[in-house]
């Protein structure tokens, strides 16, 4: 999931929509791209990923059906 360089920390990485980093949830595991610079590299390319609510809710509701 590289993301180009209009990519802001404030936009969820899901929908890419600017949301505000106080509108942004973590999702529950860490991605390997080696190739990301938008996101803090956690070792060995291993990054955090943030999606907004509305995205997070519409995960979520998959995982129950």
């Amino acid at each position: 999931m590289s993301y180009d360089f209009k990519h802001l920390e404030d936009d969820c990485d899901k929908c890419c929509k600017n949301v505000g980093k106080a509108n942004l949830t973590k999702v529950p595991f860490v991605y390997k791209d080696m190739n990301d610079t938008k996101h803090k590299d956690l070792g060995r390319g291993y990054r955090q990923y943030w999606v907004c609510k509305e995205c997070k809710k519409e995960e979520d509701d998959k995982w129950l059906r």
